[in-house]
């Protein structure tokens, strides 16, 4: 009976003993098999072996070696370095990426202005509102409150100012509308005047590269004498100088900006969440008609041949009126959708007084005739031409 008792004992310590010393599975087996059952010592060996752990001399041969501070940030250094050259590589191989870089960091630019302006605003309303009504506020008060105001204007007008002129094509045509916009504050419409003017060109590399995308033809194929600095920028296309090859006619190239279609459906949904952001937190100021404006005429001025097709039409409506007005609509030889060719004429803007004096034309004869067509356009023809 004792013997009996201790079986199990005595089988658990062989048993433990054994599978530390011997390397080999088949001497637990064989050992357990001579002292008692096989089917009651498989249980404890199952055990034993999943709480099985390596000896601490192997253990320390996997174990890394401790890098020094300045190991680490050498190899963080280098993960980085190759971290950098991979987005490099893939910015200029693969355009979707480029793409999707370029158009981010236009949304933010212009995000983050939008950003400043509110919160720029939000902190002077705030003041306005601790100093009391304006009926109650003396003259010296008034002021203070009117300069802090005007000098928010003007803050707010020049980061957006910046964030146009940095992203350039439509957001400048955003800029140009709201110079034009006599019902907001002074500081705005100022602030924006120089992007009538102020627009950079795009080289003529891009501009040929775009004519072999569009028309499978380059410049060389299609002009010659081919001037390759703009005689005009606006915010949407350029126009060059050259002869037509097929006419051999002195022409007047538009061309429009090679990355403008790029970015232009990206461009406009941030310029409406822009607007739908500026609206929520400032619901007295009603700025969606020129969302609505943008995205109902933007895509019309991109194709050159709605331009095309709007000179023909209007050279039909005034032809009844020739040698009694002094308007001359240029004749298009062709268009495409992104290039318009045009028979060049010498010219300058209708507001360049020097021009107009040193040519001799009566400034008030031009304000006259531009009051007579449009009002011919408008309420005797009917249409608005866009």
């Amino acid at each position: 009976m004792n013997r009996v008792s201790k079986l199990p004992e005595l089988r658990v310590r062989t048993i433990a003993t054994i599978t530390c010393t011997s390397p080999r599975p088949l001497c637990m087996a064989s050992t357990a098999s001579r002292i008692g059952s096989t089917s009651t010592i498989n249980k404890p060996i199952a055990g034993l072996r999943r709480t099985f752990h390596p000896s601490p001399a192997s253990f320390a041969r996997q174990r890394r070696p401790v890098l020094t501070k300045n190991q680490r940030r050498v190899r963080r250094l280098r993960n980085l370095l190759v971290l950098l050259t991979f987005l490099s590589v893939l910015y200029y191989t693969y355009s979707p990426f480029r793409h999707t870089v370029i158009a981010s960091i236009r949304c933010a630019r212009l995000m983050k202005a939008v950003a400043l302006d509110v919160l720029d605003y939000k902190r002077v309303f705030s003041k306005e509102e601790a100093m009391g009504e304006l009926a109650t506020l003396t003259d010296e008060q008034r002021e203070i409150r009117s300069q802090a105001r005007r000098d928010c204007h003007r803050r707010s007008a020049q980061r957006m100012l910046e964030a146009l002129k940095k992203n350039s094509g439509i957001y400048v045509k955003l800029g140009q509308h709201v110079a034009a916009v006599q019902l907001l504050p002074k500081e705005w419409t100022s602030t924006m005047a120089p992007l009538q003017d102020q627009c950079f060109p795009s080289p003529v590399a891009e501009v040929n590269d775009m004519l072999l995308e569009d028309m499978a033809m380059g410049i060389d194929q299609l002009f010659k004498d081919f001037a390759p600095n703009p005689i005009g920028v606006a915010s949407l296309a350029q126009v060059h100088r050259a002869f037509d090859r097929r006419t051999n006619r002195p022409v007047a190239v538009k061309i429009q900006h090679p990355d403008l279609q790029e970015f232009a459906r990206v461009d406009m949904l941030t310029v409406n969440f822009a607007i739908s952001a500026v609206k929520y937190f400032f619901p007295d100021f009603e700025f969606s008609w020129l969302g609505e404006e943008m995205n109902e005429m933007l895509p019309l001025e991109m194709d050159f041949r709605h331009e095309a097709f709007n000179a023909q039409r209007t050279k039909e409506e005034f032809a009844h009126l020739e040698g009694k007005t002094s308007l001359y609509v240029p004749e298009v030889l062709w268009a495409d959708r992104r290039c318009m060719v045009m028979e060049y004429i010498e010219g300058a803007r209708v507001d360049d007084l020097v021009y107009l004096k040193d040519n001799g034309i009566d400034r008030n004869q031009v304000s006259q005739e531009l009051s007579r067509i449009f009002s011919q356009m408008v309420y005797l023809n009917g249409s608005v031409l866009v």
